[in-house]
């Protein structure tokens, strides 16, 4: 799913751009040179410090990204470097670490549009007289550290782990018609978009915006009350089995490349975190009390257990509910939820579970498609296994 449009970017060059007059098509080899400056467009992500979402207050802010530049006018290959082939690779690790396969690490405060260099000695400038354009990609891991980067020809490819709040995503820069402004003449246009990204759109305010993309599946958990002594019913903890590990392809030629293969992982236990990314808090989480039961089930006041969690897209997930129930002296236990569907990258579910107690063993569970309409019931009973 993409997240955000390109943008247009002011240039910080002193020299407005005024339009296209004759024998101004094409910059001059003497022109003066322009910094290469990137921009993050506004994901409304995810963290592995907890869900973050700008509708909640919770903004894509203060996190490394990694980033790179190659030659789209030659079709380079990821493999060059930076450091040793700035024609072919205008951008990468190797600027700041000559041995590195990484994208170089760039950090993104959130309240500037642009990127900064944390690692970086000095500016990098698009080369003068070169009028190539170049191709921007970025990756972003969250809090992992990835233990390799292997650049091919084509493709550049991460191995990586997911733990239910680590996000991960990839971005590139594409100027769209759309983005720029209606000063710009058609012919105007043209250039720039086939001159995207380079010096001569830098010299006229166009810069490299990255949209990320996330390559993960979001659940998020509300339960409802179905008796006037559901409140007494605490949710303590919530756990998903999802794969876990996988191969990241960060960068690509093609979009549709990109993303994480982890048909070669195995599953295990992934427990839905607060929004803050911390343990789920125990002895919390119940239906609101006084909830009013005339209303169709899943029209009554829902509440919202934790924050998300963050899962291998998949068709079908194990899932299982601690329960705590205080009526009768107190009882735990455990229900376990059968959830099926076409979970896709990139994509947001709503789990509604039904709260109806211990002595009544039945969880029903819907999933909602955020942005994507439409529903499915699966009603679980029998599955409740009670600890005393």
């Amino acid at each position: 799913m993409l997240f955000a449009a390109a943008l247009l970017l002011p240039s910080c060059a002193d020299r407005a751009w005024v339009g296209v007059v004759d024998g101004e098509y094409d910059d001059s080899e003497d022109a003066f040179p322009v910094p290469v400056l990137v921009g993050v467009g506004d994901p409304s992500s995810t963290k592995g410090t907890g869900a973050v979402d700008a509708d909640e207050g919770h903004p894509f802010m203060d996190v490394n990204l990694y980033v790179y530049a190659f030659n789209s006018t030659t079709r380079a290959p990821f493999t060059a470097k930076a450091a040793s082939d700035s024609k072919s690779c205008l951008i990468d690790g190797s600027l700041d670490y000559p041995f590195s396969n990484e994208g170089r690490k760039a950090f993104f405060n959130g309240s500037d549009i642009y990127v900064d260099w944390p690692d970086a000695s000095s500016l990098t400038y698009y080369p003068v007289g070169n009028t190539d354009a170049y191709d921007f990609y970025a990756y972003f891991t969250d809090d992992y550290q990835p233990s390799r980067v292997m650049r091919s020809a084509d493709r550049i490819e991460i191995p990586v782990e997911i733990d239910g709040a680590r996000d991960i995503m990839s971005g590139r820069a594409v100027l769209s018609n759309e983005a720029l402004p209606d000063y710009f003449s058609e012919t105007e246009k043209h250039l720039l978009k086939q001159r995207a990204f380079s010096a001569y759109t830098a010299r006229r305010g166009v810069n490299p915006v990255l949209n990320f993309r996330h390559h993960l599946t979001r659940l998020r958990f509300e339960i409802y009350p179905t008796s006037e002594e559901s409140h007494k019913v605490v949710i303590n903890s919530i756990g998903v089995k999802s794969r876990y590990s996988g191969n990241f392809t960060a960068v690509a030629r093609s979009e549709e490349d990109e993303g994480i293969d982890f048909s070669s992982s195995s599953y295990k236990w992934l427990y839905l975190p607060e929004a803050d990314g911390s343990s789920l808090k125990r002895d919390t989480y119940h239906t609101l009390e006084g909830a009013n039961l005339n209303l169709p089930l899943y029209e009554r006041q829902a509440v919202q257990v934790g924050g998300t969690i963050l899962v291998a897209p998949d068709s079908d997930y194990e899932a299982e509910v601690e329960l705590f129930d205080y009526r009768g002296g107190g009882h735990s236990g455990k229900s376990a939820i059968d959830i099926s569907g076409d979970f896709l990258p990139g994509h947001q579910y709503v789990v509604r579970i039904a709260v109806y107690g211990l002595l009544e063993p039945q969880v029903t569970v819907q999933l909602e498609p955020w942005g994507t309409g439409g529903h499915i019931i699966i009603d679980n009973e029998d599955n409740f296994t009670p600890r005393n």
